[in-house]
């Protein structure tokens, strides 16, 4: 559930978080990215001032942009970092989101999505790169961070659970609104904790600390299968054992044209024969009410998409086209890719398509291997942090089958790092665009990329 800021105290408190934060990017920036990480279900606070709704986490983002932001006006780093051909392709996407928000039906909800969802979040990850603060070793550092934050989720979501705090129909839901939000969320601070674990190799052997993120994981599984979520249960199951084929397969090319194909199956069997598959029940049922009502919204706004926040409203509104709904009170589609449209129309799918199939490419020829794994010094260019990554492309997509897994204040922030992390293999992105390029010799493109 949101939580709107009402007394002077709070806001008092608000005031006194924000200017913290503020202090320590300033003079401990490596602490406060750490921080970030652990804050990021801070979304749920919510401050209004006049027609702007910004979230805590929004006001962290905010802080960190004009800090870091300021600290590079003395110099030409603004200048060399627009040049990088990964930047044109960034402020093309913010130029993308921001057209279509304005010219949705409601353009100040969408516009807020944007602000939240696109603009905030790459931003401050994209300086945040530029400053190497997305290396190796501050990345280990953020997941930590973020593995603590879901396991004191998974404490509260469990004393709610003891003290019977619980959803009408008997669901776990603890400070968000629905228990399938909070199955998503303990669901990726579980792999956290896996890929912790897998930092210092596949052996019980490998350290205690390294065999305390196993079990101290286990703590979060309880309120997960209390939560009901079967999405977020089934999502989790497929990543680690997905990612654990990949990792162990020597053909990944092979494997990821079968996985490609499947998943493909899935994905139109669901959304175009999903009524013949009457054993998955009720809920399923509701699903498939919300993709009919989103597949006629797409139908009739194909190429612009309706903007971000705007679901609801329209989903209301093409119900005379259908029998009654079984759920009234919908603000997404409850899919990855109808969502993708919907919010971005179809360059936004086509923009998520590139950003799925080049995540793809990086697993193939970038991801660690158990072997990899359980050497003692391993391949630095890669990085062990980087298991993550590959357990989290798994439970989107699948996650994606039946829910909405991105478009999400705190989650949005883990898809914009995965695209920050995989672009860094991708070593044309950092060189300038191939007009300016020809102007300069291979040391100047070797120290850009570096």
């Amino acid at each position: 559930m949101f939580y709107e800021l009402q007394s002077l105290f709070e806001y008092f408190l608000l005031i006194l978080a924000v200017f913290f934060f503020g202090w320590l990017v300033f003079s401990r920036p490596k602490m406060a990215l750490a921080f970030l990480f652990f804050a990021l279900p801070s979304y749920l606070v919510k401050v209004k001032i006049g027609l702007l709704t910004l979230t805590l986490l929004d006001l962290f983002f905010l802080v960190l942009i004009a800090i870091f932001g300021f600290s590079w006006l003395k110099n030409n780093f603004w200048r060399r970092a627009l040049q990088r051909q990964g930047t044109k392709w960034l402020v093309g996407f913010w130029l993308l989101g921001l057209v279509l928000s304005l010219i949705a039906k409601d353009s100040l909800s969408a516009l807020g999505g944007f602000k939240s969802l696109i603009l905030l979040p790459s931003l401050a990850l994209w300086l945040m790169k530029e400053k190497g603060f997305l290396k190796s070793p501050c990345l280990r550092r953020y997941l930590t961070s973020f593995f603590f934050s879901g396991l004191a989720v998974a404490l509260i979501a469990s004393t709610c659970k003891i003290f019977g705090v619980l959803t009408w129909d008997g669901r776990l839901a603890a400070l968000w609104q629905s228990p399938n939000q909070l199955g998503m969320f303990l669901g990726m601070a579980f792999l956290a904790g896996v890929a912790l674990f897998l930092e210092k190799g596949c052996s019980l052997a490998a350290g205690k600390r390294s065999l305390s993120f196993l079990l101290l994981s286990g703590l979060i599984l309880p309120p997960l299968l209390f939560s009901y979520s079967a999405g977020a249960f089934v999502s989790l199951l497929a990543a680690l054992i997905l990612g654990a084929v990949f990792m162990k397969t020597k053909n990944r090319l092979a494997a990821s044209v079968l996985f490609s194909g499947l998943y493909l199956t899935a994905l139109s069997w669901l959304i175009f024969f999903g009524n013949k598959l009457s054993f998955l029940g009720e809920s399923f049922f509701s699903r498939l009410d919300i993709w009919r009502a989103a597949k006629k919204i797409i139908a009739e706004n194909f190429f612009t998409g309706i903007g971000f926040s705007n679901f609801q409203e329209y989903y209301l509104n093409f119900q005379r086209y259908f029998p009654a709904y079984r759920e009234w009170a919908v603000p997404h589609a409850h899919s990855l890719w109808l969502d993708a449209i919907l919010n971005l129309g179809i360059a936004g799918l086509l923009a998520f398509i590139l950003i799925f199939l080049g995540w793809l490419g990086w697993i193939v020829k970038k991801a660690p291997s158990f072997e990899s794994l359980e050497r003692k010094r391993e391949n630095k260019k890669t990085g062990r942090e980087t298991v993550f990554f590959v357990f989290l492309f798994f439970y989107l997509l699948v996650y994606g089958l039946v829910d909405e897994p991105v478009f999400r204040n705190d989650l949005v922030f883990l898809l914009w790092l995965a695209i920050f992390q995989i672009s860094s293999a991708y070593k044309w992105l950092s060189y300038p665009l191939m007009k300016k390029r020809k102007s300069l010799s291979s040391e100047t493109i070797k120290e850009e990329a570096s």
